[in-house]
C-alpha cells in the first residue's frame, strides 16, 4: 500500500529546484559529450597569442601580445594589425614588413621587434602575390603558435 506523505510548500519548491537543477546538469552532461556546443552568433576568431622578441634569431623573449585577426590588412608593403598585450584590455596598432622574415613594428616603439617563424607565416599570407605570397586575405590559420 502506498505511503501518504505530508509536504510543506518550501519542501515542494526545494524538490523542484533540486529537479531543474539536475536536469539542465544532465543536458550540459549530454551536449559536451555529443559535442553540441552552442553556437556563438556574431562570434570572432580567437586572438593570435604571440611571443615578441628582442632579436631576429627570436632568443630573447620581450613581452607577450594578442594579434586580433579580423584587424589584419594589406597596407603597400606591409600588413597592419591591432594587438593587445596579453592581459590587457587597450588595442594598439602595429605592423608586419613583407619584405623581411619576421619584423614587425609595435606602437610607440622606437626599434623593431622580432616574432616566431610560425606567426610570420601567418602575417606573410596577408602580403599579397608582389610580395611572392598567395594572396587570399579570408581568415587566418589559428593553428599556429
Amino acid at each position: 500500500m502506498a505511503r501518504i506523505i505530508r509536504l510543506t510548500e518550501n519542501d515542494l519548491a526545494r524538490i523542484v529546484r533540486r529537479v531543474i537543477t539536475e536536469q539542465n546538469t544532465a543536458v550540459k552532461a549530454v551536449g559536451k559529450a555529443v559535442g553540441n556546443n552552442p553556437v556563438k552568433t556574431n562570434s570572432t576568431p580567437p586572438p593570435l597569442k604571440t611571443i615578441v622578441f628582442d632579436d631576429p634569431s627570436a632568443t630573447k623573449t620581450k613581452t607577450n601580445i594578442d594579434i586580433l585577426p579580423q584587424s589584419m590588412r594589406l597596407v603597400h608593403n606591409h600588413v597592419n594589425f591591432s594587438y593587445r598585450f596579453a592581459g590587457r584590455t587597450q588595442i594598439m596598432n602595429g605592423f608586419f614588413y613583407c619584405s623581411t622574415n619576421n619584423t614587425i613594428k609595435l606602437d610607440g616603439a622606437e626599434i623593431p621587434s622580432y616574432i616566431s617563424n610560425k606567426r610570420a607565416v601567418t602575417l606573410k599570407s596577408k602580403c599579397g602575390t608582389s610580395q611572392g605570397y598567395a594572396s587570399t586575405n579570408t581568415g587566418v590559420d589559428t593553428s599556429l603558435a
